[in-house]
């Protein structure tokens, strides 16, 4: 004769394996399909964000070469260039010809050192210079700090959309600032307040 204490637990065992089954076919393809959809909405979401933040990271970066530059020509109380190089990681210190900043760049003491480097930068997106095209993809500074002329440098993403574009201005004094949009068109405009473009 049996006990009822071995009746109970095999009841009690029946009850727990019945509860603990586990997910339907239905249920699992349920939940893959909501995860696909997620998914598919979030990705391109984070591919965006990470393009924003790397040029966000290459304009801060130039933007802090130039403060540099600017700094150096007042302590040394001498010239100093900073200048697109597309062999920035070369020991020549030597300029080259056009406006995208991001093939790298040099600051040196004119007729002199060169003080740092910067190798090309990571990314699609190109760093433009606009202003006046006789003095394209350089700045000198002088002295006092002052540069010849006021420039904008416009970071694009890799669809040119000027929508998305960053920049900054460096006027005639030296004094760097980031490019806003005044007239909340979402496009951010030069030193003059015309809406940038991206080539």
């Amino acid at each position: 004769m049996k006990s009822n204490t071995a009746i109970g637990n095999r009841a009690n065992a029946t009850r727990i394996h019945k509860s603990a089954r586990g997910f339907t076919l239905i249920e699992l393809l349920a939940t893959l399909v909501i995860l696909a959809l997620l998914l598919g909405a979030g990705v391109p979401a984070y591919e965006s964000l990470i393009e924003d933040n790397r040029m966000v990271t290459n304009i801060n970066e130039l933007s802090a070469a130039i403060q540099f530059s600017r700094s150096e020509a007042i302590k040394r109380g001498v010239p100093v260039r900073m200048c697109i190089s597309a062999n920035a990681s070369l020991n020549n210190g030597g300029c080259s010809n056009g406006s995208d900043w991001s093939a790298g760049w040099n600051v040196r003491v004119v007729g002199g050192d060169v003080l740092r480097r910067h190798a090309p930068m990571d990314g699609l997106e190109t760093l433009d210079e606009i202003g006046n095209p006789a003095n394209d993809g350089r700045f000198t500074f002088d002295r006092l700090g002052f540069t010849a002329d006021t420039k904008v440098v416009v970071a694009c993403n890799v669809d040119d959309d000027a929508a998305k574009a960053r920049g900054i201005i460096v006027n005639a004094v030296g004094q760097v600032r980031t490019a806003g949009d005044s007239n909340a068109d979402g496009v951010v405009e030069d030193a003059a307040g015309v809406n940038v473009a991206c080539p």
